[in-house]
């Protein structure tokens, strides 16, 4: 942890409004102190907006303090003010502070200063994911967790002294008991192929075709998952709490292929030159196409796409300083914004990306502004030219960035729209699904502004250029806009097209119902009740049954 506050560690701690306890005054003073130092002509520090932005969050969270332990808390950090910043600057807003409090204070009674500040990152990272109301586990506490890693520290596969906090998140996560962590450790230690762990609990077919778990009645614990088996999502929990045991950060992560839903694991690990990479593959099938997935961010508890939880901890691999300048230069942004300085704001944003291209936060914040229209077109246009440029590979940024910015264009410049959607599909032609996603949002625009039979041929040609499992979501919004033009013939000839041209699932075939032949064959039942062709419905719901009666639901 760089002590880059040390030398203004007296003049934090001999803080008037400090030692008075007035913390309401003191974010008050330090609000307005941001705003100066952004308005000021010159040079501009970063250590300074560092510590400006330090006693503004002391002012802020510390009167949100309430237990008895409170002044000796306050004490403590105002003594270790490169602690103090690091945890402040990692409260969200779906952070309880009182209770992230009450958790740093459990740490600093059962293990003292020193193994605080020895593991300061995955002490904050406890902090910040058991601060929530329902905590991870009623077996342990946070104490508990954090006790089993500091103890085995030396055993660990990564430095837990020196895990940046957005690293440790995934650590201090893990649902598994310390005894199990142990087991785990002693059983897996030194394994090569952490795809393996993945693979351990037999798969419970059964359960898939609509048996009970064989697990369930048995205690859900590692072990056990070996002896009686699960499906992916027991896999992918297995697996994360395995590797996570070891000392290696890991998510469970989910999403839809081919095949309907899956989980798989992501675990961090070191490679091309970087301390922290995330390898998001470890039981994910490449053959079902599962291009993006999902994962819960274990601080907000809110779901997040796999690739900004590889962009997040890719900062991880930045210079200290450097991260804490952007995270400072961001929020001075929102200050800003916030007093309706937007030029100053824009510079922010800007001072922030400079430092850390991966702060997502800065991102939002400038596209949120040029979607309001507070920052111009130009801007927009820069936006998104950058990201374009930085992230070649991480392509769902990307698209999530055009997606919000293409609306900036002004609805009746069709032409200039034309060109920014041909542009884009050039740019994401190696992924269909955002390809498609783009022809999607293209045909919106197109219904919106009434030119429905551009819309028709955007969709169509996507239909016609997609592999299964997109032409099924694409057909069935086509059917949709059919149906609300009194057009039924129309999405008749396309669905029975299509349904000639997707393969038919085997009966038995437990995951049929979730393939695009199921799905357009259930669509053009839909069409036929609509137009009222009993017959025509009826024998297609006849076929469907006969993959029900096959493999039940699950």
């Amino acid at each position: 942890m760089p002590w880059a506050l040390a030398a203004d560690k007296a003049a934090i701690k001999d803080e008037p409004l400090f030692k008075e306890r007035k913390w309401r005054e003191a974010e008050t003073h330090y609000a307005r102190k941001l705003i100066e130092f952004a308005e000021s002509k010159g040079p501009k520090s970063d250590r300074e907006l560092i510590r400006l932005v330090l006693c503004h969050d002391i002012g802020r969270y510390f009167r949100q303090m309430t237990d008895e332990a409170a002044a000796s808390l306050t004490a403590w950090l105002l003594d270790e003010p490169d602690f103090a910043a690091m945890l402040l600057g990692a409260f969200r807003p779906e952070d309880s502070p009182p209770r992230a409090f009450q958790v740093l204070g459990q740490l600093l009674s059962q293990f003292g200063p020193r193994s605080v500040l020895g593991f300061p990152g995955l002490a904050i990272a406890h902090a910040v994911v058991w601060d929530a109301e329902r905590p991870i586990s009623k077996k342990f506490t946070a104490a508990d967790s954090f006790g089993f890693y500091a103890a085995n520290a030396g055993q660990m596969e990564f430095d837990l002294a020196h895990m940046p906090y957005e690293a440790a998140l995934f650590l201090a996560c893990t649902e598994a008991s310390p005894q199990e962590r142990l087991w785990a450790a002693a059983t897996y230690r030194g394994s090569k192929a952490l795809s393996t762990i993945f693979h351990t609990p037999p798969y419970d077919m059964p359960f898939l075709l609509g048996g009970p778990k064989k697990i369930d009645g048995h205690e859900y614990t590692l072990p056990n998952l070996v002896q009686y088996g699960g499906v992916c999502g027991d896999r992918a929990y297995f697996a994360a709490n395995v590797v996570r045991s070891l000392g290696i950060p890991a998510a469970r992560i989910s999403g839809q292929g081919e095949r309907g839903g899956h989980a798989w694991i992501g675990y961090l690990r070191s490679a091309r030159g970087y301390r922290f990479t995330w390898d998001l593959t470890c039981g994910r099938y490449e053959f079902d196409r599962y291009y993006t997935g999902v994962t819960l961010d274990p601080q907000t508890r809110q779901l997040v796409a796999d690739y900004e939880l590889a962009m997040k901890t890719m900062q991880c691999n930045l210079s200290d300083d450097k991260v804490r300048a952007a995270d400072c230069y961001g929020f001075l942004a929102r200050v800003l914004e916030e007093a309706k300085k937007f030029a100053l704001t824009q510079w922010g944003i800007d001072q922030a990306l400079k430092s850390n291209r991966f702060n997502l936060a800065a991102w939002d914040q400038a596209i949120r502004l040029c979607q309001k229209g507070v920052f111009d077109e130009a801007y927009a246009e820069r936006v998104l030219d950058e990201a374009l440029k930085t992230f070649r590979d991480e392509l769902d940024f990307c698209y999530g960035v055009f997606h919000r910015l293409v609306d900036v264009i002004p609805e009746a410049q069709l032409r200039r729209r034309q060109l920014v959607h041909q542009q884009a599909l050039n740019y994401f032609h190696s992924r269909p699904d955002l390809c498609v996603a783009i022809a999607e949002d293209y045909g919106d625009y197109l219904l919106k502004i009434g030119r429905r039979r551009e819309a028709y041929d955007v969709f169509y040609s996507a239909i016609n250029s997609s592999e299964p499992r997109f032409v099924a979501d694409l057909a069935i919004k086509f059917t949709s806009t059919c149906l609300k033009d009194d057009d039924p013939k129309r999405a008749v000839t396309l669905l029975k097209g299509l349904i000639n041209a997707v393969r038919k699932p085997a009966y038995g075939d437990p995951y049929a119902r979730t393939s695009a032949w199921f799905r357009l064959c259930k669509c053009l039942k839909d069409v036929h009740t609509v137009q009222r062709d009993k017959r025509a419905a009826d024998a297609i719901e006849a076929e469907l049954s006969r993959f029900r009666a096959q493999a039940p639901e699950g």
